[in-house]
Order: C-alpha cells, then sequence, then structure tokens
C-alpha cells in the first residue's frame, strides 16, 4: 500500500530538479509479481556402475549384450498436507516492487559530503548552486495541487546528476497536503534534519521541509548537520531545545 502510495504521488512530476518516474515493474493484470527462485532440476538418466550390469547371451543374435537391472518400483507419494513449501516450487520470497527511474550517475549529496576522499565542504558559489537546485524542487512540490510535503529532505535523498545539478528523490514518506492547516502528525524522517514539532508529534505542513532545508543548508557549508552529537539521544535533545552546535565555517 505505501508502495503504491508513492507510485501515485511521483507519477506526475516533470522538474529537472525532481526525480522523475519512468516506469513501475508490475504484472499484466496490475497486481505486483512474486519472486520464485528456479531450484527445478533437470532429472538425467545414469548409466548404471559395471558391477549392477549382468549379462546375457542372445540365441537369436548370437552375441553378448549387457543390460541394466531395472530399478525397484517407487512408492506411491503421498498428498501433501502441510502448507510446507516443496524444493522444486518454493514460497514466494518477496513481492517485486521496482521502480524505474533516470540514472544518476553520482549518487547522493551525502557521499559527496562525507564519504569521498579528499573532497570537504563545497566552494561557496557551488554551494548556492546546489541549494538553489533543492529549493527549486522542493517549490515545484509544495506548488503542486495538492501541494506534496516530502517529509524525509535530507542529503541522501538529493542527487547529483553528471553536470551538477540537484534532483529531490525517494517520496516514501512523502504526503499531500489539502488545505492551510497541519497535514499530519505522524513521527517520521531522520532525527537530525527532522523538524521539532514532527519529533514532539504536533501537527505539521509545509513548514518541517523549510526546518530540513536550513539544516541542509548548515551541512552543504560547514560539512556537518547543526545538531551532532554523540548519539542519537543528545540529537533528539538538540533538536528539540533548538540547541545547534555550529563549526566555525557557519559562524565566519
Amino acid at each position: 500500500r505505501a508502495f503504491c502510495r508513492e507510485i501515485g504521488i511521483m507519477q506526475g512530476f516533470a522538474h529537472p530538479n525532481v526525480l522523475a518516474l519512468l516506469g513501475v515493474c508490475a504484472a499484466a493484470d496490475g497486481s505486483l509479481r512474486m519472486v520464485r527462485h528456479a531450484t527445478a532440476r533437470r532429472c538425467r538418466r545414469r548409466r548404471a556402475p559395471p558391477h549392477r550390469r549382468r549379462r546375457h547371451h542372445c540365441r537369436h543374435h548370437q552375441r553378448t549384450t549387457a543390460c541394466r537391472r531395472r530399478p525397484p518400483p517407487r512408492p506411491a507419494r503421498r498428498p501433501r498436507t502441510s502448507a510446507a513449501p516443496s524444493r522444486r516450487h518454493p514460497a514466494p520470497l518477496c513481492c517485486l516492487r521496482v521502480q524505474v527511474t533516470d540514472y544518476v550517475p553520482r549518487g547522493s549529496l551525502f557521499h559527496l559530503l562525507h564519504r569521498a576522499r579528499g573532497l570537504g565542504p563545497p566552494s561557496p558559489w557551488l554551494a548556492l548552486r546546489l541549494l538553489a537546485d533543492c529549493a527549486r524542487g522542493m517549490h515545484y512540490l509544495h506548488s503542486r495541487q495538492p501541494a506534496v510535503i516530502h517529509r524525509d529532505l535530507k542529503s541522501q535523498n538529493l542527487l547529483v546528476t553528471a553536470d551538477g545539478s540537484v534532483q529531490v528523490a525517494d517520496f516514501g514518506l512523502s504526503r499531500e497536503c489539502h488545505g492551510s492547516g497541519p497535514a499530519a502528525m505522524t513521527r517520521v524522517g531522520s532525527v537530525q534534519w527532522v523538524a521539532p514539532e514532527v519529533l514532539l508529534g504536533h501537527g505539521y505542513s509545509r513548514t518541517c521541509d523549510v526546518w530540513s532545508f536550513g539544516v541542509l543548508l548548515v551541512e552543504i557549508v560547514s560539512g556537518q548537520t547543526p545538531f551532532h552529537a554523540d548519539d542519537t539521544k543528545g540529537i533528539y535533545e538538540n533538536v528539540v531545545k533548538c540547541k545547534p552546535n555550529y563549526s566555525p565555517l557557519v559562524s565566519h
């Protein structure tokens, strides 16, 4: 159900800074396919070993031939009463849920900021370019009818294309917002980028994405999130109490 909801939200997107949905892998009748392991093996007839062969004399042809002993008859198979899967046809393992999207060669922005070797925070003009692309994509989502709240905006969900532009991706937690009032109260998202009202379980709407965008701004400029701590509990307290730990780059 969540997968179908995500597909329903993504199927109308058409913006250069939002990841486009090209298709979905599904069955002909519209239902999702089931994946099975092909474990059926062909039965090959093997020649009997020499010690099991017997030789007899044929009077008509006056020659000696070799024949194999016939195997004993196999007992009849009992009908399977339990619901346990067989060896040839195991139970379905998982549901084939595949989205077909554009290929983004440079991966996520999080990988370029934190895991790439030798790369620190980007230059000011590059940081402005990345933030501008993200802002255009989020403005497109918030301007739709109905508006779409991402609710999980973070550097892992920003993909960098070959020309250096940014695309907003991963709409698994997104939700459509009808009207100007609170659209949801569910506690979702990543702790380091989520807004305080989301962690506290209060009603929220588009403003939660604005908070996450501000966290992204600090992360891109300084290379670390403003509410970082030693553990998840410390991050939670910093976000709820609004106690950021800015690096010297942000202060400068």
